[in-house]
């Protein structure tokens, strides 16, 4: 009982609540800035079809940059809780243009990419007038 009130006074001192919980928090995080990158995919890219591609946005704006990082940063940046973030698959192969191709059997790349982007979208609004190419880095294979 003797340390529950302990517990309770030391609670209610604001510096200490604030130095306990700075002193188990990696600050680090939350001076990390985001640095833009663009993708380079690769031939063994090329041969599995697809990259990964990874979004961050701060959250307290809709109106701030959206930003195309690394992967690890991307792992850095979802443990900060000012920043949104958010994955996609992007094709790189496939049928380009289900129309031109006409076969109306397959889903064209820049179909598999729009509907990659409107999940996004629900994460990030906006990331869709980032990503206008839907061919982006797109290669007949």
């Amino acid at each position: 009982m003797n340390s529950d009130i302990e517990d309770d006074e030391f609670l209610n001192d604001r510096y200490n609540v604030i130095s306990h919980y700075r002193s188990k928090a990696n600050m680090g995080v939350f001076f990390e800035k985001p640095v833009d990158i663009r993708p380079n995919p690769s031939e063994e890219d090329y041969e599995r079809g697809y990259i990964e591609r990874y979004f961050v946005q701060k959250k307290n704006s809709k109106y701030n940059l959206i930003h195309e990082v690394s992967g690890s940063q991307y792992q850095s940046l979802k443990m900060n809780p000012f920043y949104l973030c958010v994955s996609l698959f992007w094709e790189l192969t496939g049928v380009q243009d289900k129309e031109k191709e006409n076969l109306n059997e397959f889903t064209s790349v820049s179909d598999i990419n729009e509907d990659e982007i409107e999940i996004a979208e629900k994460v990030i609004p906006g990331l869709g007038s980032k990503l206008k190419n839907k061919l982006e880095f797109y290669k007949k294979v």
